[in-house]
């Protein structure tokens, strides 16, 4: 009975980490599909407000230029966002004495 025991157990457990795994991997291929696409759509858009012609080498790397600015501005936003959500006092009105 206690090997049956046993053997259930490890049963359950190589089923669980095989499941936890492939839920990993699952993660990762949802992780890069979605930053691709975030590339890509931030990309486009970019280019497509600022009418970048992509046909020379001058317009890539000037497109290359300002996506990059532009993400680099993206990101000091959020951080300064970030540590405003930090700052505020979250404790609220506290109305018992």
């Amino acid at each position: 009975m206690n090997t049956l025991i046993i053997i259930l157990g490890l049963i359950i457990f190589v089923t669980l980490i095989l499941k936890v795994r492939y839920f990993q991997h699952k993660m990762y291929i949802i992780f890069i599909v979605s930053l691709i696409a975030f590339f890509y759509l931030t990309g486009s858009m970019i280019i497509k407000e600022n009418n970048m012609n992509l046909k020379s080498f001058d317009g890539i790397v000037g497109a290359g230029k300002l996506y990059f600015s532009w993400l680099g501005h993206a990101f000091e936003n959020s951080r300064s966002i970030l540590g405003n959500v930090i700052k505020m006092d979250w404790v609220g009105n506290s109305t018992i004495k």
